[in-house]
């Protein structure tokens, strides 16, 4: 994600539409969500046919990582 927002998120993703940014743009597409009351953040998927099953947040801290063994 290059940002995130209470209403909205900017994500970049290498397997959704493959064609070059606009100059400037450094996301691949933008996804509505909000903020429940109890603090859980819901998103849309901005195509009818698919439906979101998770993220991955690349950070240089590991506390909460998973190790993905290698095959």
């Amino acid at each position: 994600m290059t940002k995130v927002l209470p209403d909205r998120l900017y994500l970049v993703e290498q397997n959704v539409g493959h064609q070059v940014w606009p100059e400037g743009q450094d996301y691949s597409r933008v996804l509505d969500a909000r903020i429940s009351k109890d603090g859980g953040y819901w998103l849309r998927c901005s195509y009818g046919d698919a439906s979101i099953l998770g993220w991955v947040i690349q950070t240089d801290d590991d506390l909460h990582a998973e190790n993905i063994e290698a095959r």
